[in-house]
């Protein structure tokens, strides 16, 4: 029997409904009931030791999502505060050529997933432009360099993918050993519905 603590494990069934990929101007906190046992890393590939740095693939009408995880520099631990969420999830919403789905934000990295708003900006344009002005209003200076140069960014290839990611990602704080189940941890959340469709 499963237990509240315990890491779930998403069935593979099928794909969410096909509807475009909207933005939602509500806040939503998404919460699923866990299932037994841990699924591996799907951030990092076997020997792999560098961040992977992939364009966007389109296909038809296809969604493009992207899960993106981002480091502090040096793995400061500084990102678990406030005042330091507050920063991040407004440079996010000012950097709107692309748009964040599901996120949490761990005291040293970040996870979330994002979408296109405007194609013409590439990703990792975009990531150095809100990594900017979030360091512009950082409320600490004495934690300046803010940012890890680099970040691992992965093109979703399904809707599965998108639901057994996010099941990995929520439960980081559970498996650091920072609570004792995923919806405890204060600093994850949705800012943006991104839908998945195939065509």
């Amino acid at each position: 029997m499963a237990t509240e603590h315990r890491c779930p494990v998403v069935a593979h069934h099928a794909s969410p409904a096909a509807i475009p990929v909207w933005w939602s101007v509500s806040w939503l906190r998404v919460t699923t009931p866990p299932m037994p046992s841990s699924p591996p890393n799907p951030y990092r590939e076997p020997g792999r030791n560098r961040p992977a740095r992939w364009p966007v693939h389109e296909s038809g009408n296809r969604s493009d999502i992207i899960s993106v995880t981002v480091c502090a520099n040096s793995r400061k631990c500084i990102f678990d505060r406030e005042d330091a969420v507050t920063v991040i999830l407004d440079a996010w919403r000012e950097a709107d050529a692309w748009v964040i789905g599901r996120y949490v934000i761990m005291p040293d990295h970040l996870h979330f997933f994002c979408g296109p708003r405007n194609r013409d900006v590439p990703l990792e344009k975009w990531i150095k432009f809100w990594k900017s002005r979030a360091s512009q209003r950082w409320p600490r200076r004495e934690e300046h360099p803010i940012w890890q140069e680099n970040e691992w960014a992965t093109q979703l290839r399904q809707g599965e993918s998108y639901a057994a990611k996010w099941e990995y990602v929520r439960c980081n704080p559970v498996r650091h050993d920072l609570v004792a189940k995923p919806e405890d941890w204060p600093w994850a959340g949705e800012i943006e519905i991104l839908e998945w469709h195939e065509s």
